[in-house]
């Protein structure tokens, strides 16, 4: 009985020793990105742009996640002379029925008009996170450069609040409309 008693006594401080090693999350850590990968570098109008996010690092306690993209081109008007831009947005939003897991790489689909103007040129993107947090806590904010190989320039995460977070870049790309 001893010998039961004794096992039992060393399960239970082993098993207190293992939970004391557990990292104690206070706040959410932000899915970090290398940087962003485009599909091809040569389109016509009709064509379907695919931008994609790369994680560098896993985030932790992020909750409901939305990513949104825009693109904005340079574009002619129905009298074949005026010109201006013209801004298509993609959206990609967690939801019961559309689940999307916060280390994703998120993904947009750009169709390129009809009227988009055909040159080689850099052409303006944005992307920009929105999280809900899981935990009560704020998120560090800080800047961070996309790395060697990737488009984009910096990455900004800012921890709002304690219920959310969010980060965004502003970039170009430049690829070619025939």
């Amino acid at each position: 009985m001893k010998k039961i008693l004794f096992c039992c006594l060393m399960g239970f401080v082993a098993a207190m020793l293992m939970s004391s090693c557990e990292e104690t999350i206070k706040a959410p850590v932000f899915a970090e990105w290398k940087g962003f990968k485009m599909d091809k570098e040569v389109v016509s109008a009709g064509d379907t742009l695919v931008m994609r996010a790369i994680v560098d690092k896993k985030g932790k306690m992020l909750y409901k996640v939305k990513y949104q993209w825009t693109l904005t081109l340079d574009t002619v008007g129905a009298d074949g002379v005026t010109t201006g831009k013209q801004t298509l947005g993609y959206s990609i939003y967690s939801s019961s029925s559309h689940p999307i897991h916060m280390n994703d790489e998120p993904v947009a689909y750009f169709k390129i008009p009809a009227n988009a103007v055909k040159s080689t040129a850099d052409h303006e993107i944005s992307f920009t996170v929105n999280y809900e947090n899981a935990v009560y806590g704020v998120a560090p904010t800080f800047k961070r450069e996309c790395q060697k190989g990737y488009l984009g320039g910096e990455i900004s995460y800012v921890g709002q609040t304690e219920l959310f977070s969010k980060a965004e870049a502003g970039f170009t790309a430049r690829f070619t409309i025939e």
